[in-house]
């Protein structure tokens, strides 16, 4: 069984943490189950019903041991990030378990990324993610507090206050802006393939009119 796979092995885990989660998860052929965004009661029941007892409050150790280690890099990586004159910005809605709902609520996870590869640069691309429970613009003005430069992000009128400071200027993006003029029916092919740039007539003549 996966629950002998696993157990029989003892000997050899240091810790053996580790090695239950990626081991037993290769045998039973599911793939990096940390990573599937499973609640930590459901990852206990399906270790459960393979042999394994794993608490949940276990599993909630692990987790809040993990974040502590890694802090350190997450901070590094923050500073990386915004040591920069341009980033751009943006959030992903991401489904958060509302305990006594029996349903979800939408929390957020604050992107920020520093790629200048294709101007030359050959500083490492980073990401920085935040988290919170809601879309209130208090949560990136806390983010870009101490940053100056340039912004890159969507239309969402959060970022406002950040750029009525003058210490960030916007920097807008094409492709919200062009997916805006598509719905209105002003844009009937796409700007960008696969390939590149999408050059037909009515694509160049609406480049000329919204360009200055």
């Amino acid at each position: 069984s996966l629950a002998s796979f696993v157990w029989t092995r003892a000997e050899r885990w240091e810790p053996y943490e580790l090695e239950v989660h990626v081991r037993f998860w290769e045998r039973a052929e599911v793939r990096f189950l940390r990573a599937t965004h499973f609640p930590l009661y459901r990852q206990s029941e399906i270790y459960e019903r393979e042999g394994v007892e794993l608490d949940r409050s276990t599993l909630a150790d692990w987790v809040g041991g993990a974040s502590r280690v890694m802090a350190p890099l997450v901070e590094a990586i923050r500073r990386h990030v915004f040591d920069t004159p341009k980033v751009h910005g943006d959030d992903i809605p991401v489904p958060v378990l509302s305990p006594g709902n029996g349903c979800t609520r939408t929390a957020r996870l604050w992107t920020y990324v520093r790629d200048d590869r294709p101007s030359g640069s050959t500083a490492a691309p980073p990401v920085w993610f935040a988290y919170s429970p809601d879309r209130k613009g208090h949560h990136p003005q806390q983010h870009l507090r101490d940053f100056h430069g340039t912004l890159q992000a969507d239309g969402y009128a959060g970022f406002n206050r950040i750029y009525e400071s003058g210490r960030v200027q916007e920097a807008a993006c094409w492709a919200h802006y062009l997916k805006k003029d598509a719905i209105r029916g002003r844009i009937v092919e796409p700007f960008w393939t696969g390939s590149g740039l999408n050059k037909s007539p009515d694509n160049v003549s609406t480049f000329g009119r919204l360009s200055p």
